[in-house]
């Protein structure tokens, strides 16, 4: 209830002039945003999206989660996660990733798998990856999800403070050195 426009306006965006789209069914987010940062909010969770993946977006992105947390401290919490998704449109040889033993005798007992997900969860140092990768037959997508389990407001403070760029930066390296992938720009849905 204390996510109004007037509110969201103040607190988080510090401005009057937002949009606002109120979903038609009762469980869809209600979502603000500005030229910068998309603000999903719904019942179990807060979701701030840079509608640009450059250097501006991605800190008034965290600026924003920042602003939640300070102002509302006694708000349980379960989680804080910081998320990248990337899809390659002609994945090539990487297609090879999904080919799976069983593929032969599925297809023998007249299954046809429409989608192949590759999950693995990582550590470096204080940092936790789920890495996602998920072909469909035609492009592929990359999901990293860097999640932080908290229970109180501080550590989520931690958890989002100067780490969203540095995040992106590893996703970004990480699938240049590991899968041989650029980030080509391409304006609100920058892809790979």
């Amino acid at each position: 209830m204390i996510f109004t426009p007037e509110w969201v306006g103040r607190v988080v965006f510090q401005q009057s002039d937002l949009e606002t789209l109120i979903g038609l069914m009762p469980n869809m987010p209600l979502i603000y945003r500005n030229a910068q940062v998309t603000v999903e909010v719904s019942q179990p969770r807060l979701a701030f999206r840079p509608r640009r993946l450059d250097d501006e977006c991605v800190c008034r992105a965290e600026e924003m989660a920042l602003a939640i947390l300070t102002t509302l401290k006694d708000t349980p919490l379960i989680g804080v996660g910081v998320n990248y998704a990337f899809t390659e449109a002609n994945p090539g040889q990487l297609v090879e990733l999904f080919e799976l033993r069983d593929d032969r005798q599925l297809a023998d007992a007249d299954w046809d798998v429409r989608t192949r997900r590759l999950a693995r969860q990582m550590q470096r140092g204080q940092d936790t990856l789920n890495l996602t990768l998920t072909y469909d037959g035609q492009e592929m997508t990359f999901e990293f999800n860097y999640h932080t389990e908290m229970a109180d407001n501080a550590a989520a403070q931690v958890a989002v403070s100067n780490r969203a760029l540095r995040l992106r930066d590893d996703s970004l390296r990480l699938l240049r050195e590991v899968y041989n992938l650029e980030l080509t720009a391409g304006g609100e849905n920058d892809g790979i």
